[in-house]
């Protein structure tokens, strides 16, 4: 809901006129669902054994980086939106 309140943000207007915000929202999406997934495999597998199962351990860690990449690409998009494009 930020992000769409910002219509007069520098960034954002760049977005839209060159027909990106749709993708930037979709990275929103996916971080959300990529948080999502960790969360509901952490919950499906809090009673398993992962010295017995490493498999669904390494699975989980595949989750958790996945996750921090994409944490990390909304953080830094969200901070040059705020910041209106000036570093």
């Amino acid at each position: 809901m930020l992000l769409c309140s910002l219509e007069d943000n520098f960034i954002v207007k760049i977005l839209r006129k060159y027909n990106r915000f749709q993708g930037m929202l979709r990275f929103f999406t996916e971080a959300i669902c990529w948080c999502l997934t960790l969360a509901v495999f952490s919950l499906l597998t809090y009673w398993i054994d992962f010295k017995e199962h490493s498999l669904l351990f390494s699975i989980w860690f595949g989750l958790l980086v996945g996750t921090f990449f994409a944490t990390v690409r909304i953080i830094g998009f969200f901070a040059a939106i705020l910041h209106g494009g000036k570093q």
